[in-house]
Parts: structure tokens; C-alpha cells; sequence
């Protein structure tokens, strides 16, 4: 699938403000809003262009940062850990973090 140069730069524009935001609640409406989209066109956009859901998409990014930190910073509790990349509680933690990583 080719995407064109607005929709790249829509995608830069959600990577940037998710790699600065991901430890925080983040809504659908205030990413939606930074590329002039409606909630559920950014929804469909998003889909279309990544194959995912945008919490999917969150999640994993997530998980990624902490397995990072697992690895990085051998002192962390899994509670700290999963409280600085973005998880509610331990239990959403540990249930994303086992069906992405196996």
C-alpha cells in the first residue's frame, strides 16, 4: 500500500506525539485532534494505514519501553516499571506484556 505525503506526515506527526506522551492517558480525541481528524476518522485511518488499532499500536509501544527498562535497569520492581511506561495498574501490565511477548 502506498501512503501519500499528507497521510506520512499525519503518521510522523501521531509516532512523535506518542514517543512523548505514551507514559500518559492518552485519548483518542487529542491525537485525533493533532492531525484535524474526528475521532472516528482517525480511528479508520489509523487502522487502514497500520493494520492495528491505535491502542494496539500503544500497547506495544509500551511493552517495548519496558522491556527495555527490564533489561536496562535490573533495580526496577515490575510496579515501577509498568507505572512508567503507562499502565494503570500491574494487572493490565502484566496481561499486555504476556500476549506481546509471549
Amino acid at each position: 500500500m502506498v501512503i501519500s505525503v499528507s497521510d506520512s506526515h499525519r503518521m510522523d506527526t501521531i509516532n512523535s506525539y506518542t514517543r512523548s506522551h505514551f507514559a500518559e492517558p492518552i485519548a483518542i480525541a487529542e491525537v485525533a485532534a493533532l492531525v484535524n481528524m474526528t475521532g472516528p476518522s482517525f480511528c479508520r485511518f489509523f487502522k487502514k494505514t497500520t493494520k492495528m488499532t491505535f491502542f494496539q499500536f500503544l500497547v506495544e509501544f509500551r511493552i517495548t519501553h519496558a522491556s527495555k527498562l527490564t533489561s536496562e535497569k535490573g533495580d526496577n520492581t515490575i510496579s515501577m516499571i509498568a507505572d512508567e511506561g503507562g499502565f494503570q495498574n500491574i494487572s493490565n501490565f502484566n496481561r499486555a506484556f504476556k500476549k506481546i511477548m509471549g
